[in-house]
């Protein structure tokens, strides 16, 4: 009994190790992911406030703004 105890916990150690280190590389995966579609969105809202910022400078016509 004791046996059967013992090696129930040595593969529960095993597997909570191996549980861990799959979240973290997932938690790596993920936050790789998170930064890419944060830059995406951050770029569209840039480029989005860029061409409705007000022009400065000289200006030859209303048509070529």
């Amino acid at each position: 009994m004791h046996l059967l105890l013992r090696q129930h916990l040595t593969d529960y150690s095993n597997l909570k190790e191996h549980i861990a280190q799959i979240e973290k590389e997932m938690n790596i995966k993920f936050k790789d992911i998170h930064q890419a579609m944060n830059y995406l969105l951050q770029k569209d809202k840039v480029q989005v406030k860029q061409q409705n910022r007000e022009r400065i400078g000289f200006k030859t016509s209303e048509k070529e703004l």
